[in-house]
């Protein structure tokens, strides 16, 4: 492309322009040694902190990551925003950032980049170019292929313990875009209503898996880690109603860890919820036999239980 034609492309798809250096700036700061926590996903943005669903797609793992998805993004990104407008494009971006992103961290221990949104847009345009006229040959068979092969490989990298790949967020934003392209492509009301309500009902979906019901769906060994860290933080921070609630979700997402549920007992006992303390404290000793300190603070608090009522 000529200069005067990139610059037109980029004063039209400014939002897919946004995008894309966005994640080369936080990508570029994460690689020069910075700290990008902050941004990723983790329990957190269910409490408190919703950005991560949008921010944890900028980071990316090593520049083939980065490449891929830059590429891709531009191309189907633009292609949709020379069609829909810069708004309706960012918000597709934030739609399919948050639902692959929700999707993976329910199952997984969540991930990062822009590989959900590309799937979704992949997705979306594999549907219209069948359906609108005005999408017409977006995605050919090669395309097709290309993204099939590629989706199939990752998955066996990631079994194989090659290279960690964020699978089900690709998956997720496949579908996500599959439907909002269906939903677009509707030629009557009620199949519109149809194709929104349905991904409505997918978004409330992921949502529901990634949060009380991520014990259910979830198959990292690490599930529940991040809700103990942070009701740890909650327990130091003297906040024990925020502790309770915290580690409860732990133990409800993995129930085998002694020191959660000493820390639960503990902030139990903060609050004088006498009986629940004395329960958790024994279901720490329970599964430490060699913790004395447990056994003592379940008896402490059976007493004080009876005392109280």
């Amino acid at each position: 492309m000529k200069p005067r034609e990139i610059l037109a492309a980029i004063s039209t798809c400014q939002a897919t322009c946004l995008v894309l250096f966005a994640a080369v700036a936080f990508t570029g700061w994460w690689w020069a040694g910075n700290d990008v926590e902050r941004w990723t996903l983790d329990a957190r943005a269910f409490h408190g902190e919703p950005w991560r669903l949008l921010t944890s797609s900028l980071p990316h793992v090593d520049i083939i990551h980065l490449i891929f998805n830059l590429y891709w993004v531009w191309v189907f990104g633009a292609r949709i925003e020379s069609v829909f407008g810069s708004i309706r494009t960012a918000g597709l971006f934030a739609l399919l950032a948050a639902g692959s992103a929700e999707a993976e961290y329910a199952v997984f221990e969540g991930g990062v980049g822009l590989s959900g949104v590309g799937y979704g847009l992949f997705g979306m345009l594999w549907v219209l170019s069948d359906r609108d006229a005005r999408f017409s040959g977006a995605i050919d068979r090669r395309t097709i292929e290309m993204f099939g092969a590629w989706f199939f490989l990752c998955i066996a990298l990631s079994v194989a313990g090659v290279w960690q790949v964020a699978n089900v967020a690709h998956g997720a934003g496949a579908v996500l875009g599959a439907i909002v392209g269906a939903a677009v492509a509707a030629r009557s009301r009620l199949r519109r209503a149809a194709g929104w309500l349905g991904l409505v009902s997918a978004l409330v979906l992921t949502t529901c898996g990634c949060t009380f019901g991520r014990r259910y769906v979830n198959f990292s060994e690490h599930v529940g880690d991040d809700l103990a860290y942070l009701g740890y933080e909650a327990l130091i921070d003297d906040d024990y109603p925020r502790a309770v609630r915290l580690f409860e979700s732990a133990v409800a997402a993995n129930d085998r860890v002694p020191g959660w549920w000493k820390d639960l007992g503990i902030a139990y006992q903060q609050l004088k919820r006498f009986s629940d303390a004395a329960d958790a404290f024994q279901r720490a000793h329970d599964l430490d036999p060699s913790d004395a300190e447990t056994k003592q603070a379940a008896d402490y608090c059976r007493a004080r239980a009876r005392t109280s009522t």
